[in-house]
């Protein structure tokens, strides 16, 4: 997605957490696979199953990495001459995080995954917004939690500030959204089937509108933000 000053902006879908907000920049390294979100150690460490001897016999494991599997560096051991760290990530977690929550007992647990699980993107000029809450702003729907979050970006482009906002939360799985030519509303493709996750209130899968495109204003959201 081009952004001010021409500036690109792309999502990135995490492993089980650390979504990321990127700016691309030319020669960038955004370090995946061997650094997920920012390069902190934290609830991550690169594993390459393919490189296993007896990767054939494997059956993989989300949770525990077999000892035939060879591991990459720590985070903060891995280096690379144009590595970009992400301007946010939804959402760093300690090392230890309990990724089989009881929430989503049973085959489900990636839907509690600390992951909003990201998919298109928009930019919101701030010369004739329509609110306050959303100029300047990169869009970005959601396919767990059925909103589309609100990223603010400073005067440059360069980085985001503030409180990420969560707007229009239904059961839903959010795949793209797009800007009506006059910036005072969006409209949201959802998914036809799938699971969307508790966060949404779509646990069970039952989306409200599945195969659809949804029509938002984007005026009075000033007043309702956090």
């Amino acid at each position: 997605m081009v952004g001010p000053g021409g500036r690109l902006f792309a999502d990135e879908h995490g492993p089980k957490s650390d979504d990321e907000i990127n700016l691309l920049r030319p020669g960038g390294d955004y370090g995946w696979p061997e650094v997920s979100g920012f390069r902190d150690d934290q609830a991550y460490r690169y594993a390459d199953w393919s490189a296993a001897p007896d990767c054939p016999q494997l059956s993989y494991d989300d949770y525990q990495d077999p000892p035939s599997v060879p591991r990459g560096p720590a985070e903060t051991a891995w280096t690379a001459p144009g590595y970009v760290e992400p301007l946010r990530t939804m959402y760093t977690v300690p090392t230890g995080y309990n990724f089989q929550d009881p929430a989503c007992r049973g085959t489900d647990f990636y839907l509690c995954w600390p992951s909003i699980a990201p998919a298109g993107l928009d930019y919101v000029p701030a010369q004739g917004a329509p609110d306050p809450a959303v100029a300047d702003s990169l869009l970005v729907p959601a396919l767990k939690t059925g909103s589309v979050f609100v990223f603010r970006l400073t005067a440059d482009g360069g980085s985001v500030r503030g409180d990420t906002t969560q707007l229009f939360r239904t059961r839903n799985r959010y795949r793209d959204v797009a800007l009506s030519p006059d910036r005072t509303r969006i409209y949201v493709a959802t998914d036809s089937d799938g699971l969307a996750g508790p966060q949404s209130g779509s646990h069970t899968g039952t989306l409200d509108n599945p195969g659809s495109v949804l029509e938002f204003p984007l005026t009075g959201l000033s007043a309702a933000s956090p």
